[in-house]
């Protein structure tokens, strides 16, 4: 008899090739890569976010300073205009009670008209003011510190200033303008000369504001004063004077021009193209450079950027405005 035995072989186990399981191993690190790289990417972006904001962050605050730095400069320069026009805005109402004054508008004549002028002369030479002059109720001038000039405003006609028109309405006049005759920028007071109730004429004081102008040379700020037109005719920038901060409607053109106020000058705007809003009393100003560009697509033209602060000349009706360029207070950023 014959006995077989028999073997149980374990069973094998189910052949694994290596490079299957190589592979999924490298897709699970491929995985991993992925989202090492969106994390490394996020990271970066956040950097980027941040550094934007610092930056922008330091910007506005070096702004805000110099913001404050050049508000302090613009008080300086308002308050010296000021202390300037207040020195003479009382003199024509004290002139307007003199004798020699009232007696030439009562009785025209050749030594009413002479001691009219001596005294005139004298007035001028003593308050340092540019003219002073005395004008009949129709405008004409009857007697004037220049007197014995050639350019004399004796027997010259005045009525179509409109501190003339003021004073006749009876109430003090503050203008600004260029003179019809003497071609100078000048400020002029003004005041009715009245005897016994009734207007014989105006009395006009007018002074000279270009030392004003030459004390306020900035190497870092250019200073401008614009009238109530916007109209810039106190720059420490020659190129800006006699321009506007906005083009003028031509009715405003022609009021302008009938007054003779800035004589034949066209009053052409400076080219700004944007205005950024920085604050109650400044702004960011984007400014073409150069001459005149009528290029709508503004190709090839360069701009320039400045910090705007504007002040207000009491009683004066005038505007005072600061501009830092860019090119100064980007350093400070």
């Amino acid at each position: 008899m014959c006995v077989t035995r028999l073997f149980q072989v374990p069973a094998q186990r189910p052949f694994t090739d290596i490079r299957a399981a190589g592979g999924f191993f490298s897709g699970n690190n491929v995985v991993k890569t992925r989202y090492r790289s969106l994390w490394a990417a996020a990271l970066i972006a956040l950097f980027v976010v941040v550094m934007y904001q610092t930056v922008s962050i330091s910007r506005s605050r070096a702004l805000d300073d110099l913001q404050l730095r050049t508000a302090a400069d613009l008080n300086r320069y308002v308050l010296s205009l000021q202390q300037e026009l207040d020195r003479y805005k009382d003199l024509p109402k004290l002139l307007s009670s003199h004798s020699e004054l009232i007696n030439l508008l009562l009785n025209p004549g050749s030594d009413a008209g002479y001691r009219a002028n001596l005294y005139l002369d004298r007035v001028n030479e003593t308050i340092g003011a540019s003219d002073t002059y005395l004008m009949d109720i129709t405008g004409n001038t009857l007697a004037a510190s220049n007197w014995d000039q050639a350019q004399t405003f004796v027997g010259r006609n005045f009525s179509f200033r409109p501190y003339f028109k003021d004073a006749m309405a009876n109430q003090p006049g503050r203008y600004f303008a260029l003179g019809t005759t003497s071609k100078k920028r000048g400020y002029f007071f003004s005041y009715p000369v009245e005897y016994r109730g009734r207007i014989l004429g105006v009395v006009v004081v007018k002074i000279d504001l270009n030392d004003i102008e030459e004390d306020w040379s900035d190497p870092l700020t250019d200073i401008l004063v614009t009238d109530d037109d916007g109209v810039v005719f106190i720059s420490t920038r020659s190129e800006w004077k006699f321009r506007t901060l906005n083009p003028l409607p031509q009715k405003d053109l022609q009021r302008i021009m009938h007054s003779l106020r800035y004589g034949d000058h066209k009053l052409m705007s400076l080219q700004v193209i944007e205005r950024q809003r920085w604050s109650d009393t400044s702004h960011l100003i984007t400014l073409i450079d150069g001459e005149r560009i009528d290029n709508k697509a503004l190709d090839g033209v360069t701009t320039r950027q400045f910090l705007q602060q504007t002040r207000e000349v009491s009683e004066a009706g005038l505007m005072c405005r600061s501009w830092l360029a860019s090119s100064r207070w980007s350093a400070a950023c």
